[in-house]
Formats: structure tokens, sequence, C-alpha cells
């Protein structure tokens, strides 16, 4: 989400900006005028539309699981172990795996620590 948004928002904010292009809102109305959209300009709008076009439900549900488990302690502390975020993170696991599309490699998040903080976590270089 934040690959696409950007880290320069706090997290419940990002979340909402990434909601105005989960698909099953993108395409909610025909024109960006009747879409009403608070965050998503024209041009984002006409170029994610594009870019989503066509794209399978099991995309949708999958945006709309990370925008759950982001949202799942937006406004709280983390509980250990995150439950609700491992419980989202298993279900676009078995929507990829069902979808027979391919897993990201899990190197890439070996070098954060987030049991640092209280949850916030670190960087580790």
């Amino acid at each position: 989400m934040l690959d696409i948004i950007g880290n320069k928002y706090p997290i419940d904010e990002a979340a909402n900006i990434y909601m105005e292009i989960i698909p099953e809102y993108l395409f909610e109305f025909d024109t960006y005028e009747e879409s009403d959209f608070e965050y998503l300009s024209k041009e984002n709008y006409i170029l994610f539309r594009e870019l989503l076009k066509g794209t399978p439900s099991d995309f949708n549900l999958i945006m709309q699981k990370i925008y759950d488990m982001v949202m799942s302690y937006a406004y709280t502390g983390i509980e250990p172990k995150a439950p609700m975020v491992t419980d989202r993170l298993f279900e676009i696991i078995d929507v990829m795996n069902q979808a027979k599309m391919q897993l990201p490699s899990i190197d890439n998040y070996y070098k954060y620590d987030y049991s640092i903080a209280d949850g916030w976590g670190d960087f580790i270089i």
C-alpha cells in the first residue's frame, strides 16, 4: 500500500487514500465527478481506472484485505503477534493460492523488526 501512496501520511489517512483506488470503489460510478473522491485527483482517477480495468475480483478482494489489515490497529496499540493482521494476511495468502498467484518473497520483509517501539517497528540495517 505504501508503495502506491508513499509514507508522508499518517497510516489512517494513507489507508483512506488507498481505499479510493480499490476497484470496487474506483469503478462504482461512471465519472470522476459522480465519484466525489476526497483524495484521488482526476488525473490519478483516469490513470488507476486504466491500470485496473478488467482486473479479476480476486485482486479487488486482496486490495480490500490490505486496507482492512492496515486499519486493524490504526487507532490502537498493536497486540503481541498482531492477530488481526495475521488473520487477514492468511486470508490474502488463501486468495492468492486459490487464484494461482505467485506469493511475494518473504526475504523483502526480514529487514524490519516490528517488535520494537510498541509495534511501530524499526528499520534494521
